[in-house]
C-alpha cells in the first residue's frame, strides 16, 4: 500500500505543530511518505492522486481525544478559494486525477495556538497517541 501522511499546521503557533510532531514519531516504512503544509490548497489534489491512502493530520482545539475517521468528499462545487478542506482536496483529486484511494482525517487535541510557544503536554500526548494509532493503521 502506498500511503501519504499530510501534517497540517504552522510550526510557529504552539500546538499547531502537533501534526508535524506526530509524523516525526512514525517509523519510516516502504510505501509511506510524509510532508507538512501550513494549509491545504487545491494544488495538493494532484500530489495525492497516486496514493492508496491519504491521511490529513490536524490540530483541533475542540477535540477531546485523538480520532481517525474517513474523509467523505462532497460533490464538487464551484467557488474554491486558496484554502481547502480535506473533503475538497479529495473531491478534486477524484474528479481531476482519478484518485481511487481512501482518505482519513486524524484530529489531534491541543491546548493553545499561541505564537512562539512550545508544544503543550496535551499536544505531546496527542502526538504520541496518534503515532501509535497511525502505525497500527498503516501496518
Amino acid at each position: 500500500m502506498k500511503a501519504l501522511l499530510i501534517a497540517i499546521g504552522n510550526p510557529l503557533r504552539g500546538d499547531d505543530a502537533v501534526a508535524q510532531a506526530t509524523i516525526e514519531l512514525i517509523p519510516a516504512s516502504p510505501g509511506l511518505e510524509t510532508f507538512s503544509v501550513m494549509q491545504l490548497t487545491p494544488e495538493l489534489s494532484a500530489q495525492i492522486a497516486t496514493y492508496d491512502l491519504v491521511v490529513f493530520l490536524d490540530a483541533d482545539l475542540l477535540a477531546q481525544e485523538v480520532s481517525l475517521g474517513p474523509v467523505e468528499p462532497p460533490p464538487l462545487t464551484p467557488g474554491f478559494t486558496h484554502v481547502s478542506t480535506p473533503e475538497e482536496i479529495l473531491a478534486l483529486a477524484r474528479s481531476l486525477y482519478s484518485f481511487a484511494g481512501r482518505g482519513l482525517t486524524c484530529r489531534l487535541p491541543i491546548t493553545s495556538l499561541a505564537p512562539g510557544e512550545p508544544l503543550s503536554s496535551r499536544a505531546r500526548h496527542s502526538a504520541a497517541q496518534a503515532a501509535r494509532l497511525l502505525s497500527q493503521t498503516l501496518a
